[in-house]
């Protein structure tokens, strides 16, 4: 059975939470919202017509 080093535990454990950020990047919200928004465009009227 191979034994387990903790301290290359330790180093993947600190390079993987360091490493990238875990969140959204505005570039990424920004593409998003673009999208959102393109789909309340073409989806508006069809909804409109709909109710009418």
């Amino acid at each position: 059975m191979k034994s387990i080093n903790p301290n290359r535990l330790i180093k993947a454990a600190n390079r993987s939470s360091s490493g990238a950020s875990a969140g959204f990047t505005l570039v990424e919200l920004m593409v998003v919202v673009a999208i959102i928004g393109i789909l309340a465009a073409v989806a508006g009227p069809r909804v409109q017509a709909f109710r009418a």
